[in-house]
């Protein structure tokens, strides 16, 4: 289990730096990078795309195939030296733990052997060098995509040769031999169980794996491994490329999700190898009805793709966006759902331990969760799969027109929370509360009835003299179990302040800016910061520990340690705006 843990560890930080978006080491032409080079430079101060070219690849990914996600371009080599810096500590500890399983490795039963086998394999070779002498490289193009479907992985790698004599090697010293099939004069490692096979293969410098059901293996194989090329492609139609343009993304990693030619396959309404694949994947399941393939395809009609891509992929931060593209009418309903509330935005300002909050106009999402349950309960879906949607949306809109929403609920507009800092090595007693520097605002259309209604439910509060001036007011002592906790109000906004000084943030907090594009929802914490507080925490008790527990913990703090250095402020946010839904996750590095 504890070498486990510990590689586990070391390969998923490799994977993170590796497997989804290599580096450039500057080695080889132009050709095997899939691009001239220029973009690496483009990307530090300019429009990437522009530089960009696409992977030979894209040429074997079927125009209709209902996913993708892909690069074009190794991520800048400061980023994943940077990585590697910091995975250090991790690195070693994963090091140590393979020599002291190796010392002690015993038995001869094949599971044992495999392990031996892999591990010395790996043993020496968690690096950057490591990986190149095992074939595998860190300039790499990758792409995940559906032959129908069916899941497709491709991946180049430094030397195909190298990974082929790694396999060898591992499966000589492991006494156990994978199977082996051809598909033409492709040979590949194949297993079948339940219906279904598996396969991998080495193709010149490419990993291809790929499953499929048996009826259909052979062709989703022979798309696979370039034995049959689609009649159109993902290089003809440009889709990717169309897509970093228009989104402005980076060139290290961007995809696609095709509601529609995922529904039209999953319905049975689709043509070719789809159709074919799909039909040996649910053989067993009745048809659809017409109805209800009419009734879902206007449905997926509102939402048709999904897209997503990085924004940013540099040493000091990663951004990332995901984005439901809408029907322009409907993310215009959505969009005008959304309320601002000072001070949330999508990244906060300065370095806060944690905030959260999020902005809608209550009033505004009844009516129009009123608007779309009346219209099913007055016009029902004919699908027999929407029974239970009809009877919820009638069952709502009766609920909605029967129970008035009481004004205090229909005014509110949103709220916002941070916490600036809080000694998390303390616990959770009152040395900890006492440490806590935070606040908060609710925003409403009328905060003052709100503080009034407050005041008749929290009899201490009663004598609490709260004018909507913006001046912050001390708490009633023993109200909140801090040391120091004020309140402040305007016309629009309530706030509240807890810990020593914070009250003079106050005023300007019920007036901050809330952002051209106000989130739905926001929630951000300090990675680093938090991990390093909870391995404190364990530091304290773990005097009382035998020895070798103590050994073990030291060396899992040392590796948690590696990860809080790696990582800062990680937000995510949730946006409502004339794109669709966005999704944004933004990573600082330290």
């Amino acid at each position: 289990m504890k070498i486990r843990y510990r590689l586990n560890a070391a390969v998923c930080a490799l994977s993170l730096s590796l497997g989804v978006a290599g580096c450039d080491d500057q080695k080889g032409g132009d050709a095997a990078k899939g691009g001239d080079g220029k973009a690496q430079q483009a990307a530090k101060g300019g429009d990437a795309k522009a530089a960009v070219k696409a992977p030979e690849f894209l040429g074997l990914i079927p125009a209709d195939t209902p996913y993708v996600f892909a690069n074009f371009e190794s991520v800048p080599k400061p980023v994943l030296d940077k990585m590697f810096k910091a995975m250090e500590p991790m690195i070693a500890e994963a090091e140590k733990a393979i020599a002291k399983e190796l010392e002690g490795a015993q038995g001869d039963n094949p599971e044992a052997k495999m392990v031996r086998a892999v591990l010395e394999e790996l043993k020496g070779n968690l690096s950057v060098a490591g990986l190149e002498k095992l074939g595998l490289g860190t300039d790499v193009r990758f792409a995940i995509y559906g032959v129908g479907v069916m899941p497709v992985f491709r991946l180049q790698v430094k030397d195909g040769a190298a990974l082929k004599a790694l396999v060898a090697r591992v499966e000589e010293k492991g006494g156990q031999k994978a199977p082996t099939k051809k598909l033409g004069d492709v040979e590949y490692w194949g297993i079948q169980e339940d219906g279904m096979t598996a396969a991998v293969a080495i193709l010149g410098n490419e990993l291809v794996a790929t499953v499929a059901p048996d009826a259909a293996a052979e062709k989703v194989m022979s798309m696979a491994f370039g034995k049959t090329k689609p009649e159109k492609s993902l290089a003809d139609t440009g889709t990717l490329q169309d897509v970093l343009k228009k989104y402005n993304f980076q060139p290290y990693g961007v995809g696609v999700v095709d509601s529609k030619i995922l529904a039209d396959t999953l319905l049975g309404a689709s043509s070719g190898l789809n159709a074919e694949i799909f039909a040996a994947v649910q053989a067993n399941m009745p048809p659809l009805s017409a109805d209800c393939k009419g009734e879902i395809q206007g449905m997926v009609a509102k939402a048709p793709r999904m897209v997503f891509g990085y924004d940013k992929f540099a040493a000091d931060e990663i951004s990332a966006s995901y984005i439901v593209e809408l029907d322009g009418a409907l993310a215009k309903e959505l969009g005008d759902l959304r309320a601002p509330v000072p001070g949330l935005i999508g990244i906060p300002e300065g370095k806060p331990l944690m905030a959260f909050g999020a902005g809608l106009d209550i009033a505004k999402t009844l009516e129009f969760v009123k608007g779309k349950a009346k219209a099913i309960a007055a016009a029902p879906y004919k699908c027999e799969l929407l029974g239970d949607l009809n009877r919820s949306a009638t069952e709502l809109s009766t609920q909605l027109e029967s129970a008035p929403i009481p004004p205090f609920v229909t005014g509110l507009k949103g709220a916002y929370v941070v916490v600036k800092d809080a000694d998390l090595s303390a616990g959770m007693g009152p040395q900890a509360l006492g440490s806590v520097k935070a606040y908060g605002v609710l925003s409403a259309d009328k905060p003052a009835e709100l503080v009034t209604m407050l005041k008749g439910m929290v009899p201490p509060l009663a004598a609490l003299d709260l004018k909507p001036d913006g001046a912050a007011v001390a708490l009633p002592a023993g109200l909140v179990p801090v040391p120091s906790a004020h309140a402040a109000m305007n016309d629009k906004t309530v706030g509240v302040a807890i810990g020593d000084g914070m009250q003079g943030e106050l005023p300007a907090l019920l007036t901050a800016k809330a952002g051209e594009d106000p989130p739905l929802f926001a929630f951000s914490y300090d990675v680093g910061r938090i991990m390093k507080s909870v391995n404190d925490q364990m530091a304290k008790s773990m005097a009382q520990l035998p020895p070798e527990m103590q050994a073990d913990m030291k060396a899992s703090q040392a590796m948690s340690n590696a990860v809080a250095g790696m990582l800062g402020l990680t937000s995510y946010a949730v946006h409502l705006n004339d794109k669709g839904i966005v999704l944004k996750q933004n990573i600082k590095l330290p």
